[in-house]
């Protein structure tokens, strides 16, 4: 009985320690605060962001998108899966620790001036076997800014 324990126990050991062995899948994360600076055309923000689990091929971007009611239905539309939308008065992307100058150099907004409708988003970008992929990891509230 005392052997038969004794096995059971061992046997109980390795399996533990195979399946701690096994290689544990995490697909990537982040997080993206609010926008930190003055929340206006031609002013510079901020974010601060985390990323985790990037893959080797893999590397963090952020996205800030600005909206204004360009077509003229009395609606800003903010797109659900893409930045390009009818209304998108100002688009950027660049690495997470940039200064992003809101209405960049030319855009719609700054053409136009006036309050826009912001978001900004985290994604990870990158190639694996010939195939660009893009994965969004998170984004802020809306927040508006002035024109």
């Amino acid at each position: 009985m005392k052997k038969a324990l004794v096995t059971l126990v061992i046997l109980g050991v390795f399996a533990t320690a195979a399946s701690a062995a096994q290689p544990v899948s995490h697909a990537a994360s982040g997080t993206i605060s609010d926008p930190v600076g003055d929340l206006r055309l031609g002013s510079t923000i901020t974010f601060n962001t985390t990323n985790d689990n990037l893959k080797g091929w893999q590397y963090p971007m952020v996205v800030v998108a600005c909206y204004q009611d360009l077509d003229g239905d009395g609606l800003v539309t903010l797109p659900a899966q893409y930045e390009g939308a009818p209304d998108l008065a100002y688009a950027t992307l660049d690495y997470p620790a940039s200064t992003f100058l809101l209405g960049g150099g030319w855009s719609p907004w700054l053409e136009n001036g006036g309050p826009a409708t912001c978001i900004a988003k985290l994604y990870a970008y990158g190639s694996k076997a010939g195939a660009e992929q893009i994965t969004l990891l998170a984004q802020t509230a809306t927040f508006e800014a002035a024109g």
